[in-house]
């Protein structure tokens, strides 16, 4: 049991009641706290199987966010690595329609140091236009032990020419 406490960090505002980053919840507390916080959508990066890890049902925390009337997006992600960049978009347009329809997001991964950083580093790219770089170093003023992987580096790169190419015209996405 204190493993698993440990493990938990509790949510970091990274844009100030609005978006926020976490590790994802061992228990309906967590969720219920994540509501009395204003968190009104939730963007999950575990794959199903690493709630089971921890003792908690994957099914069983949809229920909690439904419960507390929380949207949410699942994209299951390998741990240590990235959504490819359409996926990234997508995640990045829904984090910044739920923001503008006044839902705050949560961004979570399993211990909230690689996957959620990394998604959250791609909406400041897409909504502030920052570079890789710059997007990583704000985050990292709001998570300490934040740990990118180079290939989590490499596809916040290829975001970020992604994006360019958005805006130049040059490719066919949405």
């Amino acid at each position: 049991m204190m493993i698993r406490e440990a493990m938990v960090k509790f949510p970091y505002w990274v844009i100030e009641g609005a978006l926020a980053g976490s590790s994802m919840p061992l228990d309906e507390d967590t969720v219920a706290m994540w509501h009395r916080m204003r968190i009104r959508a939730v963007v999950i990066l575990v794959e199903e199987w690493e709630f089971a890890m921890e003792g908690w049902d994957f099914h069983e925390y949809i229920n909690a966010l439904r419960k507390f009337n929380m949207d949410y997006l699942h994209v299951p992600t390998r741990d240590g690595y990235s959504p490819p960049e359409d996926v990234l978009y997508n995640i990045v347009t829904w984090i910044d329609k739920s923001i503008m329809s006044g839902k705050p997001v949560l961004v979570h991964c399993h211990a909230g140091i690689g996957r959620s950083p990394t998604v959250i580093a791609a909406y400041l790219m897409y909504r502030r236009g920052l570079s890789a770089d710059d997007a990583i170093e704000i985050v990292s003023r709001y998570n300490d032990e934040l740990t990118i992987t180079n290939e989590q580096y490499l596809a916040l790169v290829a975001f970020e020419h992604y994006l360019r190419n958005i805006k130049n015209g040059s490719t066919n996405t949405p």
